[in-house]
Order: structure tokens, then sequence, then C-alpha cells
């Protein structure tokens, strides 16, 4: 793995020093720790390389911030930043741009990098995720790799929920949404809003609280909005169940937020445990799903 630290110099200091950021390193420390851990020890996660790099990407249109027009954003909201704020990073230039001689398409092509992360104070334009597919922002490249976007001026829980997004994109699209739907039974919740309500309503229907599954990064399974980490709403739930894929016995247990600590942190560590991990494949489908997350087209 290859790690990116973009820390430009803000009034005086680099960004990560400011009150409120994150050493990006104990982030990355923690991170790797407890991704090892949600998955059984199916991955394993080696910085090989480091860039810790005091300028800005590039975004679209060659825009690219100057030190107060970054402070400008990073002390906005979403509704009253600047319009470059809000503007998407050039991946092109990104992958292609040398950083301690290399640039992130000849190291992934030298063959030891698998996997890229940037970690930033935000507003940078980058997803929280990014797929670059073979022969596409870098020619001639055959092998596909993913750049992962962590904010430090966040915590290891929100680098948790940027990886439950690539968790559940890419083995919906490689399980089916038949299965995938078994596992998750709140994927359909998506659709709703993001508005506040005090009870379940019309826009935000109660859960089946007889026929709940997992969940997903949004909704825990006893979750009627949009990031309900710490409902205290009782259901039965076949999640543990999923620990023994693919013999599924159906069993149920009644479960709320205090199986996982009634927070955002605590619930995407049982969430992403609970993805099965298990060895051998059946019926065509491996029983240890981070493979399909991990091994790409290999």
């Amino acid at each position: 793995m290859y790690v990116i630290i973009f820390d430009p110099e803000i009034r005086g200091r680099p960004l990560t020093q400011y009150p409120g950021f994150h050493d990006p390193h104990l982030l990355i420390q923690q991170y790797i720790e407890d991704f090892e851990e949600v998955t059984g020890g199916s991955v394993t996660y080696i910085v090989v390389q480091e860039s810790v790099v005091n300028t800005f990407p590039v975004k679209m249109g060659g825009f690219v911030y100057t030190p107060e027009e970054y402070w400008k954003c990073i002390n906005s909201t979403a509704e009253n930043a600047p319009e470059y704020c809000k503007r998407g990073v050039d991946y092109s230039a990104v992958v292609n741009t040398r950083y301690d001689g290399d640039s992130i398409c000849e190291r992934v092509q030298k063959g030891n990098i698998d996997e890229v992360w940037e970690l930033e104070g935000g507003w940078l334009g980058f997803f929280e995720y990014y797929t670059i597919k073979p022969n596409t922002l870098c020619p001639g490249l055959t092998k596909e790799f993913t750049l992962m976007t962590f904010n430090y001026s966040r915590s290891v829980a929100e680098m948790l929920h940027s990886m439950g997004h690539r968790v559940e994109n890419v083995l919906q699209h490689r399980l089916g949404i038949a299965l995938w739907d078994q596992f998750d039974g709140q994927r359909q919740r998506y659709a709703q809003d993001y508005e506040y309500s005090p009870r379940p309503d019309a826009r935000h229907p109660e859960v089946n609280a007889t026929n709940a599954h997992c969940g997903n990064v949004h909704f825990p399974p006893n979750a009627y909005l949009h990031y309900q980490y710490d409902r205290n709403f009782p259901v039965l739930s076949d999640c543990d169940d999923w620990l023994f894929f693919p013999t599924l016995k159906g069993e149920q247990k009644s479960i709320n937020c205090d199986i996982w600590g009634c927070d955002q942190y605590g619930f995407l560590k049982w969430w992403l445990s609970h993805i099965p991990h298990n060895p051998g494949a059946s019926r065509g489908v491996y029983n240890n799903w981070w493979k399909y997350v991990f091994d790409f087209g290999r």
C-alpha cells in the first residue's frame, strides 16, 4: 500500500498541526489494527511507501488552491462554501503527478502497490474511494487498483465508514443484489431523505422488528433514519448467522444498539466483522467475501 498525505502549510504551520486535526499516522495505525480485527485476519495492510506533500492537488479545470482559498473552505459549511471548494479533484492529474520521484501510476506499475490511501484535511474534491481500471487514467497499466480517501480532521470511524461504502458497492456487484439483500435488509432505505424525524413516519417507515438482518453503513438493522447508530429499539436479527456462511440456519437473536456501543465506530466494527470470511467456496461463491473486495480481477 502507498500512502500520500496532503499536508499544506496554512498560515505558518502544517495543516495537521492545527487544533482539531489528527495525526494521520495514528489514524492509519488504528485503522489497520481495526481492519485486521474485523476481517478475522483476512486482510492485513502493509504500508510500503509514503509521501508527505505540502502542495495542493489539481482540481478539475486546472484549479489549484492558494493557502488562503483553502482556509476559507475548511472554515465554511457546505451551504456557504465558495464554488471552487466544491470542485472535484482531477484524478488523472493526481495519479500521474510525481511525488517523491514516482507517480502513483508508476508505483503501481512496479508491482508492489495494490492500493493507495490519500489523507487530507477535507475539501480537496476526492471521492471516498475511486477504482482506477486498467488502461484508463494510467496508460499501459493492466492492473486495477483503488484509491481510498480519508480525512484527518475526522476519526477512524469515518475511515471505516468510507471503506464500508466500498464494501457495499463491490459486494452488490459481485454477489448480486438478491444475496446482498439477504445480508443487508436495509438497502432500499438509502432512497430516504436525510431529515430528522422523532419517530417513524410515511417517509421513514418503521423497521420490521421480527425479521431484521445486518443493515448497512447508514442504517443499522434497527434504524429508520440515516446514521441512527444509537437507537435502543430491539429487533430480531439473523446477523450472527452470517458468521457461518454458507451454512445459514435462520437463527435470530434480539439486538439493539447496546451490542455495538450505540455509536458509529462501534457499529461499523460490528457490521464489518459480520461480512462472511470463511474458507472455501460454495455454489460458485467465495465463503470469504473479502476476496471480492481486495482481489480485484485476480
